[in-house]
């Protein structure tokens, strides 16, 4: 009876106890993608002599800068226990509008584009949060109303840019020092969003609510108010994505080639495709 009364008392601390090896195995998971970043580039760079130049990386930047904008507001989606898939179609639809409504002014093209995706994200938010549908379904039809929207408004047809203003140049083509602006773009609003995480209430009620919506609530948190926050948020940043493409492909969107790329998301892959444009 005391040695099963002993023995029950007894923290099971041997069952939890890390197999040998067990740490270092964790820590190769860990640095496991960085690992093969870097392999990539030892590869590349040994194949080419042109790979590790200073202008070469910025171009990977600029590439990648788009969906590391739209990436960003992913992120805080996750975190929230969601998902987006309507960031792709989005970005498209700030993109096209942020070109062809250049001749009104860049600075209304660019509000208009946002305040678009701030609106279907928006969107987003009220039929996850208080619709209850799930966020598959809600964002998808998002994506599919979006995608229609663009064909609407473009007609199937290219929409061009004639004679662009120079902000609208500066922004997708520019230079400060040896950095392309897409990419300060992008590390701004890293930084924003960084700090908006670890150092505001809405940063932690987004973890909060992701960890255990149910405990937050008990906890007083807006769980329905926090998660339309977050998919508004999502929207913004799909709409900046999309202001930075528009002015990248400065001149024409052939819109039947790349909308059905963007409405899976990618947005990498419209810039071979409209470069190729003559």
């Amino acid at each position: 009876m005391n040695q099963e009364t002993t023995r029950a008392a007894t923290p099971p601390a041997a069952a939890h106890a890390e197999a040998p090896g067990g740490g270092w195995t964790q820590t190769l998971l860990r640095w496991s993608n960085i690992g093969v970043i870097v392999l990539l580039f030892g590869i590349s760079t040994l194949l080419s002599q042109y790979f590790l130049t200073v202008r070469n990386i910025m171009n990977i930047l600029r590439g990648t800068s788009m969906m590391g904008i739209t990436a960003l507001g992913m992120t805080v989606v996750i975190l929230n226990r969601g998902v987006d898939l309507s960031v792709g179609s989005v970005a498209g639809l700030a993109a096209v509008l942020a070109a062809g409504l250049q001749p009104w002014g860049v600075g209304a093209a660019w509000s208009i584009a946002l305040l678009v995706g701030v609106l279907l994200g928006f969107t987003n938010g009220l039929m996850i949060a208080l619709l209850r549908l799930q966020p598959f379904v809600a964002t998808l039809a998002t994506l599919i109303f979006a995608r229609g929207l663009v064909y609407l408004y473009s007609q199937g047809s290219n929409v061009l840019v004639l004679g662009p203003h120079p902000l609208f140049t500066f922004l997708g083509s520019g230079y400060v020092w040896l950095v392309p602006v897409p990419v300060l773009a992008w590390l701004a609003m890293y930084v924003v969003l960084a700090l908006l995480m670890k150092h505001t209430i809405f940063g932690r009620h987004v973890n909060l609510v992701g960890a255990n919506p149910d405990a937050a609530h008990v906890l007083g948190i807006n769980v329905i108010w926090n998660r339309i926050q977050v998919y508004t948020l999502s929207g913004a940043l799909a709409g900046l994505a999309g202001i930075v493409i528009s002015h990248n492909l400065l001149h024409v969107f052939r819109i039947a080639d790349r909308i059905a790329i963007l409405h899976h998301g990618d947005l990498v892959s419209v810039l071979p495709k409209a470069e190729a444009d003559p």
